[in-house]
């Protein structure tokens, strides 16, 4: 019987030796991101992306990223920005935002590895939508871990063994930030800083699976007064070697590569949703303008107003042909989303040959091809859509 009471009482000194380690390593956290005041550092995130063509992916972007620590309360206590360096398939793309009681974002195209100044340009996202898509944008990052060790209880965190990386020891907390996904937060024995993020997925039966890690860097401290940042701005130079921000293809897998221009475009054969029969070939000397996407896809959806701008101004041109492929949705659920989007050109469903034949892998991808049939341009989601495609178009029916 002693022995089990013994037992009993070093379970219970085990446990609330725990809990004191666990609160006292969140107080120590959050005294020292309130003592920087603020701070610049550099994010190199690291992400597996499972793509429609059964390839995965595995991607790197890097951001950087301020915040500084508020007197009065915003959306965590603290302003921040960041300005994100990201490459993907078809283009490469300078992502902006900027919490400074708004919110201004900017998605700049970036030409030839040169960052540019980014226009910022003022949303309303005051809403519970807005607040929504900023929580999202700064997932894993300082202010993230900040708001989640400030709001969540002892219980709620796990407290995990000290690990060794690159010859430095980091002291480890983790917390579940919905039923989901799991972070895992490494921190500087010295400074106590966040060092970097694990985001741990629990949907798969063979267990939890690493899907993006974060690694913080090159730190810079403000020790000015507290307050917002007066004015968004951007640093456009990175210490990291830019060559590193890249998409790595399986082993064994091949990445799919859209068809250049100049190629000659294949034939397609399909039903449209209303049961009309399609046919594209390039024999017909006409402009065509072919939209791939999927129902699910954000940018697929935010393209669809852009294209049924061109349909209507280019819809009575006998010398114009337009049409849309959704390779992956039945044509069920495609017919129900063509009526309430009032889609108001020819929508065809489930054909996957046009994947492997135009090299489809990122969508949306959105084809112009001239009167004799070559390709001439692809095109991804964009805020100038409408208009850059309307442009190319004329001088194509003028050439």
């Amino acid at each position: 019987m002693k022995k089990y009471l013994v037992l009993l009482f070093l379970f219970i000194v085990n446990i609330w030796f725990c809990g004191a380690q666990k609160q006292e390593l969140i107080e120590n956290v959050l005294h020292a991101i309130e003592n920087s005041e603020g701070a610049s550092y550099e994010s190199i995130t690291t992400i597996e992306v499972p793509t429609p063509a059964d390839t995965t992916m595995v991607v790197k972007f890097l951001t950087k990223f301020t915040y500084v620590i508020c007197d009065y309360d915003t959306l965590y206590k603290m302003n921040f920005r960041y300005d994100k360096r990201e490459k993907t398939f078809n283009f490469d793309r300078l992502k902006s935002l900027v919490y400074n009681g708004q919110h201004y974002y900017s998605v700049e195209k970036i030409n030839e590895n040169i960052i540019p100044a980014p226009k910022y340009q003022l949303q309303q996202l005051s809403g519970s939508s807005g607040k929504t898509a900023l929580e999202k944008s700064i997932e894993g990052q300082i202010p993230f871990i900040y708001k989640y060790l400030g709001r969540k209880t002892t219980d709620e965190l796990i407290l995990k063994p000290d690990t060794i990386y690159e010859q430095k020891s980091y002291r480890r907390l983790s917390f579940m930030a919905d039923p989901i996904y799991e972070f895992e937060v490494w921190f500087d024995k010295e400074t106590y800083l966040p060092a970097s993020v694990i985001k741990i997925a629990h949907i798969n039966r063979k267990g939890p699976k690493i899907i993006e890690t974060s690694m913080f860097d090159n730190f810079q401290f403000y020790k000015t007064e507290k307050g917002e940042i007066a004015e968004p701005f951007i640093i456009n130079q990175f210490s990291v070697n830019e060559q590193d921000i890249k998409y790595i293809p399986d082993e064994y897998k091949t990445i799919p590569k859209l068809l250049p221009p100049g190629t000659t475009m294949p034939e397609i054969n399909g039903n449209s949703v209303f049961d009309t029969l399609l046919y594209l070939n390039g024999t017909n000397q006409k402009v065509k303008l072919i939209f791939f996407g999927m129902i699910n896809c954000s940018p697929c959806i935010k393209s669809i107003p852009h294209l049924k701008k061109i349909s209507e101004i280019f819809m009575d041109d006998n010398k114009f042909e337009m049409m849309a492929f959704y390779p992956y949705d039945p044509p069920s659920v495609l017919k129900k989303y063509a009526i309430k989007e009032k889609i108001n050109f020819p929508v065809c469903a489930g054909n996957k040959e046009v994947i492997k034949a135009f090299g489809l892998h990122a969508y949306p991808d959105i084809l112009l091809v001239n009167q004799s049939g070559k390709v001439h341009k692809w095109y991804n989601y964009s805020e100038d859509l409408s208009e850059n495609i309307i442009g190319e178009i004329n001088k194509l029916l003028n050439n």
